[in-house]
């Protein structure tokens, strides 16, 4: 599907930004620009394989040779969310997942859904 950004009220760059299928697809720049990441939600729908959610501080990052800024495993069939109290800065936050740490194998299709607090 790709990522939706949806402004909110609270501030002029308050931004949440929403994935429902991220995969090896990389989201790339979400924002344009710099801010922080207050937040990550995510929710892996497949019964039996973790997830592996990437994002790097770049605007056009390469799934298989960019490794990420950050990383963040979701076990099967779980829901957790992050809370990031004082923000994770970039300059240019970009995002993907893939099915192990270190490889560049695709999700499957509509198994990992992500929701993003940014400013």
């Amino acid at each position: 599907m790709g990522y939706a950004t949806t402004k909110m009220s609270l501030g002029a760059k308050d931004e949440v930004v929403t994935d429902t299928a991220v995969n090896t697809t990389i989201s790339s720049d979400v924002i344009v620009g710099s801010g922080k990441v207050y937040s990550i939600h995510l929710k892996n729908d497949h019964v039996s394989n973790p997830a592996y959610f990437r994002a790097a501080n770049l605007a056009a990052p390469t799934v298989g040779t960019t490794p990420p800024s950050l990383m963040l495993k979701i076990a099967a069939n779980t829901e957790k969310c992050w809370t990031i109290v004082d923000g994770l800065a970039f300059t240019n936050f970009s995002f993907w997942a893939t099915t192990g740490g270190d490889d560049d194998n695709a999700v499957a299709a509509d198994d990992l859904k992500a929701f993003l607090a940014l400013r």
